[in-house]
Order: structure tokens, then C-alpha cells, then sequence
């Protein structure tokens, strides 16, 4: 209840404790430098074109699916760390070491995937954050010998325009895997989307997340491709069971194809099961 109040969130009434909803949605804008709007909505419904969304919660009844899922994808990534797979019909084609200081690749050589690649960069800011202190960093709010003003200071959120404005790339060292995953669940089988031009790739260890960018190369089905110039990455999605686009990534650039490989490159934060698709 304080947090709400002090940051000017609704409350929830006493009939939705009653029906045991804990969490509120509202609409929200700014109309100056500190003031907005607000107005609470009904959970299902969405605001009018200029109004943000946002829906608070202080329990999770309503989000434990979610949660299930989303803890189940990071220990898998865990176990996944030390050789031990998920009975979901995954098979390592290859595999290569991964430093946090110089980062690395796998390469796949020959076979059905061959030209699939992950590309880590290494860490352009060696001893940044580990070895700052709180008198490196940027403060402007504080006062006296707190504050830290100075074109020196260590920014930690930047306008990431290239993959070296990032702090850390790995965050640790690793054994990457290139391979297929055939199951999304036991006995339910990972599908390709529609309009599939490359198999559905596996890079792992499943969830590995990263600061500056990585590089993902799938190779595709040329016969498959009318207009290169319209090839999308995708990335499954466990919660909905679906494709997701793969977004750009701060200091990324956009998908590059090679049309004589037959091969194409994009930028990522985590890892996962990636696929190609024309439109």
C-alpha cells in the first residue's frame, strides 16, 4: 500500500479483495514534465490511441502459468550448462567453447545445418561494471562528493549504437550448442511457422542472455526464397506455443542476408529455437 502510494498508483477496492484480485490495470499519460493522467480500467480492456497501459500486481494468482514457464526455461538454460538435455528430442550437432572475456563461436560444418553459426563478442569494457565503485558512475541528483557529473563518469544506460557501447557481452564462460529440438513439450512436436525457409535451429544452452549483441546465421532453402529482401527471423515462444519476431537488439543492426550462402545473420540478447520465413 505505501509503494502505491508514494508512486500514484490506484488501489484495489474492497469488493476486489473480496473476489480475491490483487492486481489493477489502468490508462495513463503524461500532459507535462510531472503531471498525467490516470483512470482504471476493467483487466480486459485497452486504452484510447495517447494513453499507456499498465496493470499492477503485489501477488501472482494470475500470473502463475506464466512464472511456471518462464522458471522452467531458465533451469532448463541451467542444467543445460553442465551436458544434461530435456527429454525434448534435442540433438547437438556442435558445439564450441565461449570465454566472458573474448567471447567465441560454434560453427556447424556439414550436414542438414550447415552454415548455422553463433558468433559472441567479446567484452569491450574489460573491469566494467566489476571493479566500479559508486564514485565512477554517473549521479547528477546527488549532493556534494556523491554527485558525479564528469564526462568520465560511467554511464550504465546509453544510447547503445554499436555492439562496443555495451558493458559485458557473456556474462560467464560457456559451451554453446548448435542442434534441433523436436518436441516444444513431451510428446508434443515443435512445429515449423508457415512459411518456413530454414529449419527450426536450436542455440544453446536454452535462454542464454547477453549484454552486446550476438550473432545467429541460419542457413535457408534457396528454392524457398522468391525476394530475400522480405526474410524474417523468428523465435519460439514457450508461453504462447508460437513464433515470436526476433525484435532488434540495442546496438544491433538489421538482418543481413547472404543470398550466394544462402545464409542469413541478426543480432540477439538470448538464445533459443530460431527459424527463417519468407513475408
Amino acid at each position: 500500500m505505501v509503494i502505491r502510494d508514494l508512486n500514484n498508483m490506484p488501489y484495489n477496492s474492497k469488493e476486489d479483495f473480496k473476489n480475491e484480485e490483487f492486481w489493477i490495470s489502468w490508462c495513463e499519460r503524461y500532459t507535462g514534465a510531472t503531471e498525467f493522467e490516470q483512470k482504471v480500467i476493467a483487466d480486459d480492456a485497452q486504452c484510447d490511441a495517447g494513453w499507456t497501459r499498465i496493470t499492477l500486481t503485489d501477488v501472482f494468482h494470475k500470473q502463475i502459468p506464466d512464472f511456471a514457464v518462464g522458471y522452467a526455461a531458465r533451469i532448463r538454460g541451467g542444467v543445460e550448462r553442465y551436458g544434461v538435455f530435456p527429454e525434448l528430442d534435442i540433438n547437438v550437432v556442435s558445439k564450441g567453447a565461449i570465454s566472458k572475456d573474448n567471447g567465441g563461436e560454434v560453427v556447424v560444418k556439414s550436414g542438414q545445418l550447415a552454415g548455422a553459426k553463433l558468433l559472441v563478442r567479446p567484452d569491450y569494457k574489460p573491469g566494467i561494471p566489476e571493479d566500479l565503485t559508486y564514485f565512477d558512475v554517473f549521479t547528477p541528483g546527488a549532493r556534494g562528493r556523491l554527485k558525479n557529473v564528469s564526462p568520465d563518469a560511467f554511464r550504465p544506460f546509453n544510447e547503445f549504437t554499436k555492439p562496443e557501447d555495451h558493458a559485458w557481452s557473456a556474462w560467464n564462460d560457456f559451451t554453446g550448442y548448435i542442434g534441433t529440438q523436436g518436441l516444444a513439450n513431451p510428446g508434443e512436436p515443435l512445429k515449423a511457422p508457415a512459411k518456413a525457409v530454414s529449419e527450426v535451429i536450436y542455440f544453446g544452452p536454452y535462454r542464454t542472455i547477453f549484454n552486446a549483441p550476438s550473432l545467429v546465421t541460419l542457413p535457408f532453402d534457396k528454392s524457398k526464397v522468391s525476394d530475400a529482401s522480405k526474410l524474417k527471423a523468428l523465435i519460439y515462444n514457450d508461453l504462447t506455443n508460437s513464433y515470436d519476431p526476433v525484435y532488434p537488439v540495442p546496438g544491433g543492426a538489421a538482418l543481413r542476408v547472404d543470398e550466394k550462402a544462402g545464409t542469413a545473420t541478426f543480432d540477439v540478447q538470448v538464445l533459443g529455437n530460431f527459424v527463417l520465413v519468407q513475408g
